[in-house]
């Protein structure tokens, strides 16, 4: 997942590739304009709220043949790709009511704002519902400011200025948080990635004096979700009285954008604390990568991509699969009909004595 002639890897050349193609696309897209599909996926919040908004009729039809022959021929969306579908109730206004109406819980000893993330927030509640739940399980002050994406799909379609518009609202909103002491859990790899590693490269202090500082600060004080509750099990503070396991058939993916992150797999961590949990680890790339599995000239290459994936999935013979990756659980439901968990929803579930079938 690290390219080998980076700085990072000490390596004499100091050739950072992903860097340098991203810099040729963000050349292309300023002479020759945003086309309008990159455009559209670039800002997921925009989508979101539409789809949302109207929940029934967004789901109806991008599950309508015709609409997305449709979608093909103007948008290039790939007319056979696994759509995410859109929740009636974002998980912002859900967490608001559940706080009584403010942006945090009233009380809590481990204060942490969770960054659910767009896709969570728009698209799959259930697992801000579940983080939210088992942070509250283990006695966090819990707060839920109003985010917007982490500007990853802007900054992947080349529409530069727009990732750090996105970029400069998210640090302004947390820093006040963090100046406070909150660290920030995030729920995507891709988005605490995201925060954590290009942030400050979009923000420098000779163009924005006053917010270089504030995004290393920002930067700092980010953790993947499974990351921040694994370090309150070393602080002793994460509570392991689970009342029902899923047993030893559980298979975990790490996905890349986790790996790149080099904190471990957390997730897979925590699940072995459940009684009888033995998690089988698969570290293959699922092809999803952001939006291009969802364009029309890359659809079936991603399935093609994330083959080696699948296939360990699958050997592992579980009853339950986990990633970190709301994206990637779509992939693994397109092409193995088998949804993934993330893994806050296992725990949340062993939580629970009805949460799996065995006490």
């Amino acid at each position: 997942t690290t390219c080998p002639y980076t700085e990072a890897e000490k390596h004499e050349f100091k050739l950072d590739f992903p860097r340098l193609i991203m810099r040729a696309n963000a050349i292309r897209r300023r002479e020759k304009g945003v086309p309008l599909r990159e455009k559209m996926l670039a800002d997921p919040d925009r989508l979101g709220k539409l789809g949302s908004l109207t929940s029934g009729l967004a789901n109806w039809a991008n599950n309508f043949g015709p609409n997305r022959a449709l979608m093909q021929a103007l948008m290039g969306i790939h007319r056979d790709k696994q759509l995410p579908r859109f929740e009636g109730e974002t998980f912002e206004s859900w967490a608001r009511r559940e706080n009584g109406g403010s942006e945090e819980t009233p009380g809590g000893k481990h204060p942490v704002v969770l960054f659910a993330t767009c896709f969570v927030n728009y698209n799959k509640t259930e697992v801000g519902r579940a983080a939210h739940r088992v942070l509250t399980h283990n006695d966090c002050k819990i707060a839920c400011p109003e985010l917007n994406c982490c500007g990853m799909p802007a900054l992947d379609g080349g529409d530069v200025e727009f990732a750090k518009k996105q970029a400069r609202q998210n640090v302004e909103r947390l820093l006040p948080w963090v100046e406070n002491g909150y660290k920030i859990a995030v729920v995507n790899p891709t988005c605490s990635l995201m925060i954590r590693q290009e942030y400050a490269e979009l923000l420098t202090d000779e163009a924005y004096p006053s917010l270089g500082q504030a995004a290393r600060k920002v930067a700092a004080a980010t953790r993947d979700l499974s990351e921040f509750l694994n370090e309150l099990r070393k602080e002793g503070a994460f509570d392991e009285e689970f009342r029902s396991t899923p047993g030893d058939r559980v298979a975990y993916h790490a996905p890349c954008h986790l790996r790149m992150q080099a904190v471990g797999f957390r997730g897979r961590d925590l699940m072995r604390r459940i009684p009888g949990v033995k998690p089988k680890l698969v570290a293959e790339c699922c092809g999803h990568d952001g939006t291009w599995a969802m364009k029309k000239e890359y659809f079936e290459l991603s399935l093609k991509n994330g083959e080696k994936a699948f296939e360990g999935m699958k050997r592992a013979e579980a009853e339950v699969w986990s990633t970190d990756c709301p994206l990637a659980a779509i992939q693994f439901e397109q092409a193995c009909g088998k949804q993934p968990l993330h893994p806050v929803e296992v725990l949340d579930r062993a939580y629970r004595e009805d949460g799996f079938p065995t006490k």
